[in-house]
């Protein structure tokens, strides 16, 4: 799914984790480690880094469990622009996050 068109701006922060580096050394090893499930890679289909993912309830406190957790951070996934730039795939950006919460809302 494409979110960000050329020439609109975005500040490139990506908040992503490489899964071959340490401690994971592998998907298998990222999922076991943080208990999450990789919903998406990176960049040109760089299947080592995890920019989409689900991170399943856990008990957070002793007698209180936490809630699912999707993290969106691909740099593409930026709302502003400050080029003023129109983006022709902000629909898309927009199904993602309400597909998102609608997943969460279940």
């Amino acid at each position: 799914m494409i979110l960000l068109d050329k020439g609109c701006s975005n500040s490139n922060r990506t908040l992503q984790w490489g899964v071959d580096w340490d401690p994971y050394g592998s998907m298998a090893g990222w999922e076991e480690r943080t208990g999450a499930k990789a919903l998406a890679s990176g960049h040109d289909f760089d299947i080592n880094r995890v920019t989409i993912a689900e991170f399943e309830p856990y008990e957070a406190l002793k007698g209180f469990t936490s809630g699912t957790v999707i993290t969106i951070g691909t740099p593409a996934y930026e709302w502003y622009d400050r080029n003023n730039v129109a983006n022709p795939y902000r629909n898309n950006m927009i199904k993602l996050t309400k597909n998102a919460i609608n997943y969460l809302c279940k």
